[in-house]
């Protein structure tokens, strides 16, 4: 009884203009409906449920932009960390994503190369990668008007290539995927593929823990 009534307060909760917003499945604005388009079996929302647990198995961000940019600025960190690189090694960098990926942050280019918005910023490729190689990190910071903006950040946006991977979209045709980024140096050329920072397989350290707290700090 107590878990019902608990369930009818939630969704009273969360109504808009008539419909349930997030919460309940079926509502006309829920997760459900808006970002996974009704393609997943809403039977296992209660398959195990209490004796199955898949907070382990959750992602946390390591930067506040779009979860399709987290991996590719992933990539650049540590390629830059692992080769001791720095910005004026670097020539171009290659980004390869899924179909998604590319939809969601690279299209339509005259805006993802060009972000007037903060929110273009989050949904940039462009943007995410070359803040990484020019500010080694992506914090609130620069996701302003501001940062958006910043003219050294915006030189790299030219020399960043992104586009459609067939081994990527293959391996991962929906979703959140492990970009392949090369950076082409004066060094030579180097390439990783990898899950985000924060990702179950690439998961946080306590350091990690603490320089994200420490950068969403006023």
């Amino acid at each position: 009884q107590l878990r019902s009534a608990f369930s009818k307060a939630m969704r009273d909760s969360f109504r808009w203009p008539g419909e349930y917003i997030t919460l309940y499945p079926d509502g006309k604005y829920s997760f459900y409906h808006n970002y996974i388009h009704g393609q997943c079996d809403k039977s296992r929302l209660k398959e195990d449920l209490g004796k199955v647990f898949w907070i382990h198995t959750l992602s946390y961000k390591p930067y506040p932009v779009c979860g399709q940019c987290l991996s590719p600025s992933t990539d650049v960190d540590y390629l830059m960390k692992k080769y001791d690189l720095t910005k004026e090694d670097i020539v171009s960098v290659d980004v390869g994503t899924n179909q998604h990926g590319y939809r969601a942050c690279v299209e339509p280019e005259e805006v993802k190369y060009n972000p007037q918005r903060v929110v273009d910023g989050q949904f940039s490729i462009p943007f995410s990668v070359s803040t990484m190689i020019v500010k080694r990190h992506i914090s609130l910071s620069d996701l302003t008007d501001e940062g958006i903006h910043d003219p050294e950040v915006r030189t790299w946006f030219e020399k960043v290539h992104a586009y459609v991977d067939e081994d990527v979209q293959r391996e991962y045709p929906r979703g959140i995927c492990p970009a392949k980024v090369t950076l082409h140096t004066v060094k030579g050329d180097f390439t990783a593929a990898m899950f985000q920072k924060g990702h179950p397989t690439n998961p946080f350290t306590m350091e990690d823990m603490e320089e994200k707290f420490r950068l969403c700090l006023p």
